[in-house]
């Protein structure tokens, strides 16, 4: 008997059979070679993508409630938190912050000064920071203080990574690109749907 849902992460093996009520065993699959099933788990992983836009306020003492559904996407209780561009917070899962940061590393010579200032404003700043028990992030000072997060926040899904933003900044910012989004839009339009 295999315990396809149970737990499984991934399991190698030649034949997938069923048992019938007589006893007896019935091939569903039969291959020459090994084959990887994976569970559930494995493709919710996979599927769940960090998107959306939510709107929150931060508390007096620096923290911010998290949405469920970003944080039920999460593998860990964890978030890396560093400065973004345009004045907003860039979220990172650890996985997530280590692919990017790494690669970072790897091509970034610190004898060139323009990959001294990206480590300095991108890698220096960032801090690992664990979820309460009631699912808020405290953010740190330094950081709240970069992205003028004030008391109405807003954080944004953005697929392998999150934003957050103080509100007013994000309204501001929107109105302020619109003729750039417009003119980047229509540069992808290889893309169709």
């Amino acid at each position: 008997d295999i315990p396809f849902f149970e737990g499984m992460q991934s399991v190698k093996m030649p034949v997938l059979t069923t048992s019938n009520e007589d006893g007896t065993k019935t091939n569903i699959l039969t291959v020459n070679e090994e084959v990887e099933l994976r569970g559930i788990g494995d493709v919710k992983d996979e599927l769940n993508l960090l998107t959306g836009e939510y709107r929150n306020t931060l508390d007096e003492k620096g923290r911010i409630l998290f949405p469920t559904k970003l944080r039920t996407g999460m593998a860990d209780n964890v978030l890396v938190v560093t400065q973004a561009f345009d004045r907003c917070l860039w979220l990172f899962t650890p996985e997530e912050w280590e692919n990017i940061s790494s690669k970072l590393m790897e091509n970034a010579s610190p004898f060139n000064e323009k990959n001294r200032l990206v480590l300095r404003r991108f890698i220096a700043p960032a801090q690992e920071i664990e979820f309460d028990k009631s699912g808020r992030l405290s953010i740190p000072q330094s950081l709240r203080e970069y992205a003028s997060l004030s008391k109405d926040c807003v954080i944004l899904g953005v697929n392998k990574y999150m934003e957050l933003w103080d509100a007013e900044s994000y309204k501001a910012y929107l109105t302020e690109s619109e003729d750039s989004f417009r003119s980047a839009a229509e540069e992808l339009n290889a893309i169709s749907f």
